[in-house]
C-alpha cells in the first residue's frame, strides 16, 4: 500500500515540490520550528522537527493541537502513514474539544484523516465522517477545498461500486459546491489526496 501512495504521490510532487517549498519557506517566521522547518532538509526533518515542537507543547491547548496537525503532515509527506493517521486522530479529538466538532479547524484535521483512509482503502466509519466534512466543507477554500473534493470524488467511486449510488452523487454534488469535478482531476482525484495542503501557522 505505501509502494502505490509513494507513486501516485510522486506525479504530483514534481509539480508541487516548488510550490510548497515556497510556502514552508514562507512559514519561516511562523510561530514554531515545526511549521518553519526547511523542507529542502527533507521530510524526515521535518517529522523530527515537528516531533520536538510537539514534545514541548502543553498538553491539551491550541499550540498541541497545531503541532500535532503539522506533525501529521510532516508524517504524511514523509509516507509514515500508520504514525500520521494516529497523529491525526489525536489531533481531531483534541480539536473538537477546543473548537468544537464542526470549526474549521476540525474539518482540515477530519479531511487529512479521510485523505488518508481513501488512500488506504478504508471504508468503515467512512460515511459517518464524510457526512460531517461535507457540513464543514463550505468553509474551506482554495487549495483546502479542491483537496476535500478530490476525497469526496475518490470517495463517490467508492460507494458506486458498492451499490450506494445516492450516497456518491451526493459526495459529487458536494464537490461541485465547492466547484470541482472529475474533469479538475484529469490524472486521479487520488493523487490530490495524496498531497497534503501546506502546515497550518
Amino acid at each position: 500500500m505505501t509502494t502505490t501512495i509513494r507513486a501516485a504521490a510522486s506525479v504530483r510532487a514534481a509539480v508541487w515540490m516548488g510550490v510548497v517549498s515556497a510556502v514552508m519557506a514562507g512559514c519561516a517566521a511562523g510561530p514554531d520550528a515545526c511549521s518553519g522547518a526547511d523542507p529542502r532538509k527533507g521530510s524526515a526533518f521535518a517529522v523530527e522537527a515537528c516531533t520536538q515542537v510537539w514534545q514541548a507543547s502543553k498538553p491539551g491547548t491550541n499550540d498541541e493541537s497545531r503541532t500535532l496537525y503539522n506533525l501529521g503532515l510532516a508524517q504524511k509527506r514523509n509516507f509514515d502513514i500508520a504514525e500520521a493517521e494516529a497523529t491525526y486522530l489525536r489531533a481531531l479529538e483534541l480539536e473538537e474539544r477546543l473548537s468544537g466538532p464542526y470549526s474549521l479547524k476540525s474539518g482540515r484535521r477530519l479531511a487529512e484523516l479521510m485523505g488518508l483512509w481513501y488512500l488506504q482503502g478504508k471504508e468503515a466509519g467512512a460515511e459517518a465522517n464524510l457526512l460531517r466534512l461535507m457540513a464543514i466543507a463550505p468553509l474551506l477554500k482554495g487549495s483546502e477545498a479542491k483537496y476535500v473534493a478530490s476525497i469526496f470524488l475518490g470517495y463517490a467511486d467508492v460507494y458506486r461500486k458498492k451499490g450506494n449510488e445516492a450516497f456518491a452523487r451526493n459526495l459529487e454534488d458536494h464537490a461541485r459546491n465547492l466547484g470541482f469535478t472529475l474533469a479538475d482531476f484529469p490524472d486521479h482525484p487520488k493523487l490530490w489526496a495524496a498531497w497534503p495542503p501546506p502546515p497550518e501557522e
